[in-house]
C-alpha cells in the first residue's frame, strides 16, 4: 500500500471456520481497525465494506489511515464462525511516485512490484482500466524476474501461475471495456466468466 496516499482500498476475505467456505451476505456484521507504526488499533472511518464477490469485501482507506511506515489491519465479523483476514498483504508501506514511477520503468525491486501487484489488484472493484493497466505492467514485471524471486514471491502469496492468472483477466478486463466504449461510447462493469480469477 502506498504511504500517505487517498484513493486506495484493503481486500479482506471472510470464511467460515468450521466448513471453510467463503461467507457472502456478512458485510453488516464487518468491521476493521488499523495500526499505524505499532500505535494502538483505531476502527476504520469506512465502518462496514462493500461485498465484491465469493467472500471478499473492500474497506475505502482514507489517506491519513496509510500515513505510516507500517500498516497493520484487524478485520473482524459479529458473526459467529467467522474469520476475515488480509490475504497476499505487506504491512511496510511505499511511497506512490518511488514505486510507480520505478515499475513503469523497468527498475523495480521485487518488493515494489508485489505492492504494485497489491495496489492494483483493485481494478475491477474500482471499475478502472488505467488501474488494470497498472496491475498488467507489475504482473509483467513479476513474471520476467528470475526463478529466485519469483519463488520468493510464491512465498508471500504470490506465485507465478497465480500472478499470470490474473494478468490475464487484467488483460481481457482491459480489452472488454475498449470493445465496449468504442462500440458503445459508454463505459459498462466488465464481468468474470470465472469465478477463480478473484
Amino acid at each position: 500500500m502506498f504511504k500517505n496516499t487517498a484513493g486506495q482500498t484493503l481486500r479482506v476475505f471472510a470464511f467460515n471456520t468450521v466448513t471453510s467456505a467463503p461467507v457472502t451476505g456478512d458485510a453488516a456484521n464487518i468491521t476493521c481497525k488499523v495500526a499505524i507504526d505499532g500505535g494502538s488499533a483505531a476502527a476504520l472511518a469506512d465502518v462496514n465494506p462493500a461485498e465484491t464477490e465469493d467472500g471478499y469485501y473492500l474497506f475505502s482507506i482514507s489517506q491519513s489511515e496509510t500515513n505510516g511506515d507500517t500498516l497493520d489491519f484487524y478485520p473482524e465479523s459479529s458473526s459467529s464462525n467467522i474469520q476475515v483476514i488480509v490475504p497476499n498483504f505487506d504491512r511496510h508501506t511505499r511511497v506512490a511516485s518511488e514505486s510507480g514511477s520505478s515499475i513503469v520503468s523497468g527498475a523495480a525491486t521485487l518488493e515494489q512490484i508485489l505492492d504494485a501487484l497489491n495496489a492494483y489488484s483493485d481494478f475491477e472493484e474500482q471499475e478502472s482500466v488505467s488501474r488494470a493497466k497498472s496491475y498488467i505492467t507489475a504482473a509483467r514485471r513479476f513474471l520476467a524476474l528470475p526463478s529466485t524471486q519469483t519463488d520468493q514471491g510464491s512465498s508471500l502469496g504470490y506465485s507465478p501461475d497465480m500472478v499470470r492468472k490474473e494478468l490475464e483477466f487484467a488483460r481481457a478486463y482491459v480489452r472488454s471495456n475498449r470493445t465496449v466504449a468504442s462500440a458503445a461510447q459508454s463505459s459498462v462493469r466488465f464481468l468474470s466468466v470465472s469465478g477463480d480469477f478473484r
